[in-house]
C-alpha cells in the first residue's frame, strides 16, 4: 500500500514539471462532436484552407495541427453526413477549439455509428468498435473492466482464490480469441490468466472486437476472432491527463499522463498507474476473501515520430503485480497455523515494441511498407493452498508487411512473419520447457467487382519447429445492396498450441487427483458464420438491428474434464468439441440525448466430458443486455445504465461427494445492474456510480472451505458473481 502511494505520488509530481517545463505551444488543438448530441465525429477532416495540411480526427474526435505561418488562419471540417463548415482562428490562440458539426439534410446517409452506442464499423470482417467516449460511460479500471456495456464478450471471474478474470467471445474462452496491442501479439500464454488487469482503462483509447475469423496477417491463432486494444497517443493527447478513482471498499487508484513535443515532429508520452485494493469482503460469509486483494504498478512510455513519409513508432511497457486471496483473517484465526487456505501471485512484464511505416512508396512491389518488432518477458509465481505454479515466457515477434494495389478493384496485402516463445514452467512437481520457433509468409487480397461486394481472401503458410507446417486459408464476403444494409460471411481455419497450466490456472483451486493425458494435440478448429446489420429510421428514430450466427467446429480440442469424478481433474483432448453463437442486437435513438442498447445471445457449446457430450459447465447459454444512456444539460451531464441478465446454466456432478459437500448441477439465473452519472466540463469530468446494484452474489462458492488440505476442497466452481455492491467515485482532468 505504502508502495503504490509513494509510486502515485512520484508520479504525480514527475508529470506536473515535465508540464510546467514545456511552454511551447505551436499547434492548434480542437475536437469535433456532432450538434446532434454531442458525440465526437471520430475520423472527421480538419483542413487548412489554402494550405497542403490536414489531418483526420482520432476517436475521441480530437486533432491537432501545426501552426501555419500565417497571419489569417481558416479551418474547413468535414464528416460524412455532416454540413461542411469554416472557421477563422486566431494565429495567437491556445485554446481548445470545440467545433460542432449539423447533420448534413442533403445527405442520404444515417448517422447511426455516431450515436455513442458500441460501433459496428463498416469493414468487410464484422467489428464492433468501443470508442474512448463509450469506455467512459462506466469505471473501466482496467481493460477487464471495459466490457460490461459490451453485447459480444463476457468478463467473469474464474475461481474463489485466484482473482483471475475470464473472458468469453461466441461462447470461447479467451486463449481462442487472439488479443493484440496495437496489432501486436502480446497477452497469450502466460498472461492469459491476468492478462485483461494489466492495461488500464483510462489508457485505452479504443477497443476493436472482431469476430469469426480474423485476416491471416495476425496470424494462425484466433478462432473466435480477435481484440485490438488502441492506447492513448502522444499526438493526440493533453499535456497532463489525471484520473483518480476510490470506492467505499477502500479501493484507491490514480493514473497520470503526460504528453510531450520535446523537438518538432517527435511526441512522447509517459502513462503511470498505480492501484491498491486492502480490504477484506466476504459477503456470502463462507470465510473466504470474495474479490482478491492487490497492488498494482503500471508504467508506459510511447514517442511517435514523423520524417516526410517515414513515421517510427515506439512502445514499452512495465507491469508489478500482486494478487492475494483465500481465507478472512478472523477465519484464518480459527484454525492457527493448520488447515489455512491462502493465494497469492506475483508477476512482473516487460515488453517493447517498434513500428515504422514508409508511406507513399514509388517502387513497383508496393506502395507502403510497414515492419513491426516486438519482445516481451513475462514472470508469474502462483500458490494457491497446498499447490504451487512458477513460469516464465519470453517472447519475440517481427513482421513485415506491403501493400500493393494492383488495380482500382484488387489490393494486395503480403509479408512475412516471425514469433518465437519460450516457456519454463513448474507445478506439480513437473517442469516444462517449450520452445516454439515460428516462420511464416502471408497474403491477402480485396476484390471489390462493384461498390456493393467484397471479397477478401487470403492464406498463411507457418513453419512450426515443433508441430511442421500449418496452413491457415481465411475468406471474408461483404455485400451490401443499399447503404444501410450489409451483409458478412466469413469462414477459415486456425490452431493454437494449449499452455495445459495457465490455460486452466483457475481449474487446479481445489485438491482433485489431476491427470493429464501423455500426448496433447495442438488445438485446430473451422469457423464459420455471419452477421447482417441493417441501418434505417423508423418514425423518425434512428435504428440498427444486427444479427449474427457462427459455428466453431474443433478438430482437435484440448477439454478440462470436471465430470469425470468429483475426485479427479482430466486434461484431455476431444475431437468432437463444438460452439454455435448467435447474437440479435438493435441499438436506437428513441429521442434527443437518449441511447439504448438491447442484445440476446445464445451460446450452445458441447464438450466430451466422462466420455459423454454435454454441455460446457459454468457457462449460462442465454445472456441478454440493456444498456441506456441519457445526456442532460446540453450533454454535461450524462447517466449511464446497464443491466444483464445471464440464465441457468450445467454445473458437474458433485454426488459422490457426503451430502453437505455437495452442489447442485445447475445453477440458477442471476442478474447485474450497474449505474453512473458523470458531469463533464471542458477541463475535467467528475463521476459517481455503483456497480452489482442489487448485491447478486454466488452463496455457495467453496466447498469444504474449514478443510482446505482434504480431498473434498473444491473453489474451481464459480459461475455468478463475487464483487459486492460498490459505490465509487472518480475524477478526469486534463490540463
Amino acid at each position: 500500500m505504502f508502495r503504490c502511494i509513494t509510486f502515485m505520488m512520484l508520479s504525480l509530481l514527475c508529470c506536473i514539471s515535465s508540464v510546467m517545463a514545456y511552454s511551447q505551444n505551436d499547434t492548434i488543438r480542437g475536437i469535433v462532436l456532432s450538434a446532434l448530441d454531442s458525440t465526437a465525429l471520430s475520423g472527421a477532416t480538419v483542413v487548412v484552407k489554402n494550405l497542403n495540411i490536414g489531418v483526420r480526427a482520432d476517436q475521441q474526435g480530437r486533432f491537432v495541427i501545426k501552426k501555419p505561418n500565417a497571419n489569417q488562419l481558416q479551418l474547413i471540417i468535414s464528416s460524412v453526413g455532416y454540413a461542411k463548415d469554416t472557421i477563422d482562428i486566431s494565429p495567437q490562440s491556445n485554446e481548445l477549439l470545440r467545433i460542432l458539426l449539423t447533420p448534413d439534410a442533403r445527405s442520404n446517409t444515417v448517422i447511426v455509428e455516431e450515436t455513442g452506442l458500441q460501433s459496428i464499423t463498416k469493414a468487410e470482417i464484422k467489428t464492433e468498435k468501443i470508442s474512448s467516449r463509450q469506455l467512459r460511460e462506466s469505471a473501466c479500471c482496467s481493460l477487464a473492466e471495459s466490457f460490461e456495456r459490451s453485447p459480444s464478450v463476457e468478463v467473469s471471474y474464474a475461481d474463489a482464490a485466484t482473482g483471475a478474470k475470464v473472458i468469453q467471445l461466441l461462447g470461447l474462452k479467451g486463449m481462442y480469441t487472439q488479443q493484440l496491442l496495437e496489432a501486436v501479439p502480446g497477452m497469450k500464454g502466460l498472461a492469459l490468466p491476468y492478462g485483461m488487469d494489466l492495461i488500464p482503462g483510462a489508457f485505452l483509447e479504443s477497443i476493436s472486437i472482431s469476430k469469426g475469423a480474423a485476416s491471416v496477417m495476425n496470424g494462425y491463432e484466433g478462432v473466435a476472432g480477435l481484440i485490438n486494444i488502441e492506447m492513448l497517443k502522444p499526438i493526440m493527447s493533453p499535456r497532463l491527463f489525471i484520473n483518480a478513482y476510490v470506492n467505499q471498499m477502500e479501493r484507491y487508484e490514480l493514473n497520470i499522463a503526460s504528453a510531450i513535443e520535446p523537438i518538432r515532429g517527435l511526441h512522447a508520452m509517459v502513462m503511470l498507474h498505480g492501484s491498491a485494493f486492502n480490504h477484506e469482503m466476504d459477503g456470502n460469509n463462507d470465510g473466504y476473501i470474495d474479490m482478491p486483494l492487490f497492488n498494482k504498478l503500471n508504467g508506459t512510455f510511447r514517442a511517435e515520430y514523423m520524417a516526410d513519409d517515414i513515421e517510427y513508432q515506439i512502445l514499452a511497457r512495465y507491469v508489478n503485480d500482486d494478487n492475494s486471496g483465500g481465507m478472512t483473517s478472523p477465519f484464518k484465526n480459527l484454525f492457527g497455523s493448520q488447515g489455512i487456505f491462502e493465494s497469492k501471485t506475483h508477476l512482473e512484464r516487460s515488453e517493447v515494441m517498434g513500428k515504422i511505416g514508409f508511406l507513399e512508396l514509388d517502387n513497383p512491389l508496393a506502395e507502403s511498407f510497414a515492419i513491426q518488432l516486438a519482445g516481451s518477458i513475462h514472470s508469474m509465481k502462483s500458490s494457491f493452498g497446498i499447490r504451487e505454479y512458477e513460469g516464465e515466457q519470453r517472447s519475440g515477434f517481427m513482421k513485415a508487411i506491403a501493400v500493393k494495389e494492383l488495380s482500382s478493384n484488387h489490393k494486395l496485402w503480403y509479408g512475412l512473419s516471425y514469433m518465437f516463445d519460450s516457456f519454463d514452467e513448474t507445478m506439480f512437481g513437473m517442469d516444462k520447457y517449450r520452445k516454439e520457433s515460428v516462420p511464416g509468409i502471408f497474403a491477402e487480397e480485396t476484390f471489390t467487382p462493384d461498390e456493393s461486394l467484397t471479397f477478401v481472401t487470403g492464406i498463411r503458410i507457418d513453419v512450426h519447429n515443433l508441430f511442421g507446417t500449418i496452413v491457415t486459408p481465411r475468406m471474408h464476403l461483404k455485400y451490401t445492396p443499399i447503404e444501410s444494409f450489409n451483409i458478412r460471411i466469413s469462414a477459415g481455419s486456425g490452431m493454437r498450441v494449449a499452455n495445459i497450466f495457465t490455460d486452466n490456472m483457475s481449474a487446479y483451486v481445489n485438491n482433485r487427483r489431476v491427470q493429464i493425458d501423455s500426448i496433447l494435440n495442438p488445438e485446430k478448429a473451422w469457423n464459420y458464420g455471419g452477421s447482417i446489420t441493417y441501418t434505417t429510421m423508423l418514425f423518425g428514430i434512428p435504428m440498427t438491428f444486427d444479427s449474427e450466427l457462427y459455428h466453431t467446429r474443433f478438430l482437435n480440442q484440448v477439454n478440462t474434464d470436471f465430470d469425470a469424478s468429483a475426485r479427479i481433474l482430466r486434461i484431455a483432448n476431444d475431437s468432437l468439441a463444438y460452439a454455435t453463437s448467435c447474437m440479435l442486437q438493435a441499438q436506437l435513438m428513441p429521442w434527443e440525448g437518449f441511447k439504448m442498447n438491447i442484445a440476446w445471445r445464445f451460446n450452445d457449446m458441447w464438450q466430451t466430458s466422462n466420455n459423454t457430450l454435454q454441455r460446457r459447465i459454468l457457462v449460462s447459454p442465454h445472456r441478454a443486455l440493456l444498456t441506456m444512456s441519457q445526456a442532460l444539460f446540453n450533454d454535461k451531464f450524462q447517466c449511464d445504465v446497464t443491466v444483464m441478465w445471464n440464465g441457468e446454466g450445467r454445473l458437474p456432478s458433485t454426488m459422490e461427494n457426503p451430502e453437505g459437500f455437495r452442489m447442485a448441477e445447475q445453477f440458477p439465473s442471476f442478474t447485474r445492474m450497474n449505474a453512473q452519472l458523470s458531469w463533464r466540463t471542458p477541463a475535467f469530468d467528475m463521476y459517481l456510480g455503483a456497480e452489482n446494484i442489487m448485491n447478486t452474489l454466488q452463496s455457495h462458492v467453496v466447498i469444504s472451505p474449514d478443510r482446505p488440505n482434504s480431498n473434498l476442497f473444491e473453489g474451481s466452481l464459480v459461475w455468478g458473481m463475487l464483487d459486492n455492491r460498490m459505490i465509487y467515485l472518480g475524477m478526469r482532468a486534463q490540463f
